[in-house]
C-alpha cells in the first residue's frame, strides 16, 4: 500500500485489476459504480498533495449517499505496473481518470487538486446510475402501496360490516 494513501478511502490496484479491450481500458473491481483512478508516484510531490484531496473527496461522496464510488489507483514505481503505464501511455503523474459505471476510463481534464471538480465528474455518471435504480425501486414500492391499498379497503369493508351488524 502507498504511503501517500490512506487505505481507509482509497484501493491500491494492480494489473490483475485492469484489462484492455478494443483499445480502452476497463477497471475489474468497479462494481458498476463511478469512481476515481489514478497513476501516481510516490516520489512525486503532486501526488503526495492528491492524499489530503482525495480524503476529502470520499467524505463528499460519503455525504451524497455515493458510498460505493471507489477512490483507486495504480503505483507507478511497482515494476510490475510498469507495462501498464507504458500501455496508457502515461508522460506525466499524478494521471486522473474517471471509471464510469462500465468499469470503463475517461481522462479527466480538470483540476484534480479541487475534489468540488473530481466530485462533479463522478456524480455526473452516479446519477445515470442512480436513475435507473430509482426506476426499479419505484416500481417495487408501487407494487407494495397497491398491496397495502387492497388491503386498507378490505379491512374498511370488514369493519363496515361489523359495524351494520351490530346496529
Amino acid at each position: 500500500m502507498s504511503a501517500i494513501f490512506n487505505k481507509n478511502y482509497f484501493k491500491e490496484l494492480n494489473k490483475h485489476n485492469v484489462e484492455f479491450k478494443n483499445g480502452q481500458t476497463k477497471i475489474k473491481c468497479n462494481n458498476n459504480q463511478p469512481g476515481i483512478y489514478t497513476i501516481y508516484s510516490d516520489s512525486c510531490p503532486h501526488c503526495v498533495s492528491l492524499g489530503p484531496v482525495f480524503q476529502k473527496l470520499k467524505l463528499l461522496l460519503q455525504k451524497n449517499n455515493m458510498i460505493h464510488s471507489i477512490i483507486s489507483g495504480m503505483n507507478f514505481n511497482n515494476s510490475e505496473n510498469k507495462n501498464i503505464t507504458d500501455t496508457l501511455g502515461i508522460t506525466y503523474f499524478p494521471k486522473v481518470y474517471i471509471i464510469k459505471p462500465d468499469g470503463y476510463l475517461t481522462e479527466f481534464n480538470g483540476d484534480s487538486h479541487s475534489e468540488y471538480n473530481l466530485f462533479n465528474s463522478i456524480s455526473s455518471y452516479y446519477d445515470k446510475t442512480k436513475d435507473i435504480q430509482k426506476k426499479k425501486k419505484s416500481k417495487k414500492k408501487s407494487k407494495k402501496k397497491s398491496k397495502r391499498k387492497i388491503k386498507k379497503k378490505s379491512k374498511r369493508k370488514k369493519s363496515k360490516r361489523k359495524n351494520k351488524k351490530k346496529i
